[in-house]
């Protein structure tokens, strides 16, 4: 029984450390790491789109939600990148970003909840779970009051 439960908490602490790889050098400082996962959105209205060669990213402001698409097969994974700032431009005190981590050809959404009377920044870019970085492709930014 001992051998089973320490099979099962290393197996637990593994998956943990494989959904936190890109978190690991910034989660101490507050930054919000999550994987985009829903195959589906409960958002109504139209997302506003920014794409590159390798991704998509859009959010839809009624509801908060985000989706991201990895377009192209070569081993990196889709990201958005975030920031909300206050409407003067400073910054909220949140970000962080969202892998999408499916392969190429998904599309995974994730639903959050900003505050309103804020605006909201966010670039698309393709990124490595392996080492947790992630390369910039583009800086689209949108509105959320």
């Amino acid at each position: 029984m001992r051998a089973r439960g320490a099979t099962v908490l290393t197996a637990a602490a593994a998956a943990f450390f494989f959904t936190a790889a890109p978190a690991t050098a910034a989660s101490a400082q507050g930054i919000e790491f999550e994987r985009a996962t829903s195959p589906t959105t409960s958002a109504l209205g139209p997302f506003l789109c920014h794409s590159t060669a390798y991704a998509e990213g859009c959010f839809n402001s009624n509801g908060d939600w985000f989706s991201v698409k990895d377009k192209k097969k070569d081993g990196k994974s889709a990201v958005i990148k975030w920031v909300l700032r206050h409407l003067d431009g400073t910054e909220a005190g949140r970000e962080g970003s969202f892998w999408m981590t499916e392969g190429a050809g998904y599309t995974r959404y994730k639903n959050k909840n900003f505050p309103e009377r804020h605006s909201l920044d966010y670039e698309v870019c393709r990124g490595s779970t392996t080492t947790g970085s992630s390369t910039t492709t583009a800086a689209p930014s949108a509105t959320r009051r």
